[in-house]
Parts: C-alpha cells; structure tokens; sequence
C-alpha cells in the first residue's frame, strides 16, 4: 500500500539490506540512548505480528543514534536527534516476506505497550505498510562532451 508516514510519527523502517531505523518522535517517547539494546520479537501464535521491545542485557542489538547539528532559535548550534539505527538482515527479511515488501517499508507502532514479564513490548502494525515506489534513475548527460 502505498502511503506517506509523516514527520513526527513513532515509525519504523526496515530495508532489504538489514537496516533498521527508528524515528525521531519514537526515540524520544522510549527514551533511548547510544547503546541502548533492541530486540525484534514475534508472537508464536500469529507469526505475522512482531513486536519491538528495548531490554537492559546484552540480548539485544546496540542502537546508534543519528545527530546532525542545527541551530536553535538563540542562533546557538545545538545536536538534533532525528532516529537511530540498528541492523539485522535475517530479521528485516523475514519481516519484509511476511508483509509481501519488494525492497523496504515503514511500519507505524501501536500507541499503548503490551506488558509481558516485566518488559514493554510495543507492536508492530505490520497490517498496513507504508511502501513507495521504486525511483527510477536517469543518467544525466555529460556536460563535458556536449557541443555548444
């Protein structure tokens, strides 16, 4: 389905090279830091429903946070945080097979987390997913070789 995930949405966004990135707005609400560990894990039930789950040991994937630098209103340079990334290829294909994904999707995240043994899952609406379609490139001319 093709659609448009908008700035400040919780999203996630997987691709077929085993990248992971979570959005800016969902950093912030699970308050994650430079090192701090994701786990992907689905329900053995249903396995079509996967959930994100940040866990304390090392059982998980470290997550790196993506910062640029920009201005504030003071004119003063401030790091903005905009996602972070963590990576694992068997889980994104596995996950973009589940959902009939060609090359990568986006994902919203359910508002409210299921408690299991003391850890917060937060799931994974891969119902609907957020595709786009393949960019097509053009070659542009090469301006040397060109006759005026």
């Amino acid at each position: 389905m093709l659609s448009v995930a908008q700035e400040g949405q919780r999203s996630i966004r997987m691709d077929r090279n085993g990248c992971i990135f979570l959005s800016g707005a969902l950093v912030q609400e699970l308050g994650l830091q430079a090192g701090s560990m994701a786990v992907l894990v689905s329900d053995e039930d249903d396995p079509r429903q996967w959930f994100l789950c940040i866990v304390d040991d090392e059982g998980g994937f470290p997550v790196r946070l993506k910062k640029r630098k920009r201005y504030n209103s003071k004119g003063m340079p401030e790091e903005y945080c905009y996602g972070a990334v963590f990576n694992c290829s068997y889980l994104c294909h596995k996950i973009l097979d589940n959902v009939g994904a060609d090359k990568s999707a986006t994902f919203m995240l359910a508002t409210t987390p299921v408690e299991m043994d003391g850890l917060k899952l937060y799931k994974i609406l891969t119902s609907n997913p957020i595709t786009r379609p393949d960019r097509k490139y053009v070659r542009k001319k090469d301006r040397t070789q060109m006759e005026v």
